[in-house]
């Protein structure tokens, strides 16, 4: 007989799980001196959890299988049939929800192909309101990132020969920019909250509902529309998005 230290080490569980195990009645070892001592017979019960767990058998079905074992007056020809039939009935409860999943699994690919294919709509309305400074024509998108209608990394091309860059977002107009840092937008804002006073926050996040409020009042029509200020685009990307489709100019 063992200690429960040395029990938990040997089968590679902590005592917190063995206590679980006792609380439930799974393992009852024997009591001296205010100490518990595990037996071959704990041992053989554990074996015994382990196994049903690895079938999916949850610790309350593990449970009422121990209560049978231990209190049924079980003929060897019923007790064969009884577990026989634990074991088919669990076995049809994961054939259910393997189906289940399939069928979640299906539904979700349907949605992520249905978004797709309006992301790629999307982005070909965003194209169209691009045009070449050099001849007006409408530039080619390559290698692009576009994620929920934005435009987030590539370069357009012309026919002219005109190229134009695109990073973190924004447009960049002559010579191609290079990031020294080279932080992702995503990382940069949430490194940005993350150190930032919330108070300030709370009131940059005020300040823009209220701006918010006031632009769904004005006519926006063929008006640019200048950000400056907040660095990362946070009243452009949270704010104007699904407000007016016009050109954002980052100014930083």
């Amino acid at each position: 007989m063992v200690r429960i230290g040395k029990f938990g080490e040997t089968n590679k569980l902590s005592t917190d799980a063995i206590r679980h195990y006792m609380d439930l009645g799974l393992i009852v070892p024997e009591k001296w001196g205010g100490h518990y001592y595990f037996e071959e017979r704990c041992q053989n019960d554990l074996e015994l959890i382990l196994e049903f767990k690895g079938m999916g058998f949850s610790l309350n079905e593990i449970k009422v299988i121990f209560l049978y074992k231990n209190f049924g007056k079980f003929t060897d020809y019923e007790k064969d049939t009884y577990y026989q039939s634990l074991f088919i009935d669990k076995y049809e409860k994961i054939e259910q929800e393997i189906k289940n999943l399939v069928e979640i699994k299906d539904k979700l690919k349907m949605k992520l192909d249905d978004l797709s294919a309006k992301s790629e709509g999307q982005s070909s309305k965003v194209l169209d309101m691009l045009k070449c400074l050099k001849c007006s024509k409408k530039p080619i998108l390559l290698n692009g990132m576009i994620n929920r209608n934005q435009i987030i990394e590539g370069n357009l091309t012309c026919n002219c020969g005109e190229e134009y860059f695109i990073e973190s977002g924004i447009l960049n107009v002559g010579k191609p920019f290079k990031a020294t840092i080279g932080i992702p937008l995503e990382d940069y804002i949430l490194e940005y909250i993350h150190v930032t006073d919330p108070a300030y926050l709370d009131n940059l996040h005020k300040g823009g509902e209220w701006s918010k409020r006031k632009l769904v009042q004005l006519d926006l029509s063929d008006k640019v529309l200048l950000e400056l200020g907040s660095g990362v685009g946070f009243f452009s990307t949270k704010y104007l998005s699904g407000i007016t489709r016009r050109l954002l100019i980052y100014c930083r």
